[in-house]
């Protein structure tokens, strides 16, 4: 299959020209050849299936990905919008070709339910030709690129702060991958700093890792640069966080003896078993185990999740005494592996029974 842009546009939205954020929307959807097009029907139109956009729009990839899943001619339009069209068709030669009436996709009946983001995005699109529109699309993709938090430190506290960064990051040249390696490298740093003693510094480097750890996704999928390679920052986020456990309890363990190490490990083996029933349970079911009942949704904002650990840390090391955060961390992350092991089992039984 290729794909059509018709007329082209530079306008930049999110620090992205429409025509480029198409084009990698369009690889995103497994298109790999792009053409660029004048607003009026080939004089001879290929033979193959073709998708076609128009160059001033801004619109949902999902919009796309469900025109690449049908068949034969087939008009995108929006009957939340009086049926107009949304600026994407499949073999409609560029919106003017009647001589076969194209069915139509409405998109109003799309799932709009992203389970990568745990929550329900309305599905999107809008003619840019101005700066009131720019700044319109600017708001709709910084709202669609949200994650629903799932902590109480994540909704309350990161949520705006990373709205703010990433809306200024967009304009700049700086790039997810770029953020990735810095958050990296302040993470490891962390770690040596645990190592070596210093844990109110290390603690509080921590707290802004965990703040700036959701830049990078966050500016990917604003500026549409979301990859396959991106699914992996989540074991590395896992890495540097087992890290920190661990060498906190290396330090501890050079005047508490085997203790600290012996909770250390246990930490990383239950935050490697929940996290592991977690992923599983997305796998199966199709969803996050976070939004899977009214009790998961309300137990998601304590459970044990790096962001909380890094304040049992904090508060213990202010009061002088580092050894308690670890045995409060591994109660809390003892409760968290029974709660998913009983919850993740409950609703996959009744998935089986369906």
């Amino acid at each position: 299959m290729k794909a059509f842009i018709v007329e082209p546009s530079e306008i930049r939205v999110g620090g992205v020209s429409l025509r480029e954020r198409q084009e990698r929307m369009l690889r995103q959807a497994g298109i790999a050849e792009i053409l660029r097009a004048p607003h009026e029907v080939p004089p001879d139109p290929p033979k193959e299936e073709v998708l076609v956009l128009a160059g001033n729009m801004l619109i949902d990839p999902r919009i796309v990905h469900a025109l690449v899943d049908q068949n034969g001619n087939v008009m995108a339009i929006d009957s939340r919008s009086n049926g107009a069209w949304v600026g994407a068709s499949r073999n409609d030669y560029f919106h003017l070709n009647r001589d076969n009436e194209p069915a139509l996709l409405d998109i109003a009946t799309l799932d709009d339910y992203v389970p990568k983001l745990r929550r329900h995005i309305p599905i999107y699109w809008l003619k840019v030709e101005t700066q009131d529109a720019v700044r319109r699309a600017e708001q709709i993709l910084i709202n669609s690129a949200e994650k629903d938090p799932s902590d109480l430190m994540a909704k309350f506290v990161h949520r705006p702060i990373e709205n703010w960064v990433v809306a200024h990051l967009t304009h700049t040249s700086i790039t997810p991958n770029q953020i990735t390696l810095i958050v990296n490298t302040l993470a490891y740093i962390a770690t040596v700093l645990f190592a070596t003693g210093h844990l109110v510094l290390a603690s509080l480097l921590t707290f802004l890792v965990g703040l700036s750890d959701g830049f990078d996704g966050k500016l990917a999928r604003l500026k549409g640069m979301v990859t396959k390679v991106g699914s992996l920052e989540h074991a590395f986020d896992l890495l540097f966080e087992f890290s920190w456990i661990l060498a906190l309890g290396f330090y501890l363990s050079r005047s508490e003896g085997t203790t600290p190490l012996l909770l250390a490990a246990s930490i990383v083996t239950l935050v490697a078993f929940y996290r592991s029933i977690y992923d599983r349970y997305g796998q199966a079911a199709g969803k996050s185990l976070d939004v899977a009942g009214k009790f998961e949704n309300l137990f998601r904002r304590v459970a044990g999740r790096r962001n909380l650990f890094n304040l049992h840390i904090l508060v213990f090391v202010l009061y002088g005494r580092p050894l308690w955060a670890l045995y409060t961390i591994f109660a809390h992350a003892g409760l968290t592996a029974l709660v998913y092991s009983l919850c993740a089992w409950r609703h996959l039984r009744k998935l089986d029974r369906a």
